[in-house]
């Protein structure tokens, strides 16, 4: 992921041993893709089941599936 430039080490001043991840801005646009194509195919899936809510919190999601199925 470093080496397409998605994340980056940066060094921890504290202890030169370590480094920190970094989400670097092109990292930030993929994820951001990524999670608009999951909130897609979740409301392709459950259709009217699930909001926009549901969709950035699985757990809340999963119970709201689970309500409506029952």
């Amino acid at each position: 992921m470093e080496l397409s430039d998605r994340v980056r080490r940066d060094p921890d001043p504290r202890d030169a041993r370590s480094a920190f991840g970094t989400i670097t801005p092109r990292g930030r646009s993929v994820a951001k893709r990524a999670r608009q194509g999951r909130h897609d195919f979740l409301q392709h899936v459950f259709g009217e089941a699930l909001d926009d809510r549901d969709l950035s919190d699985p757990a809340r999601g999963m119970n709201r599936i689970s309500a409506s199925i029952s």
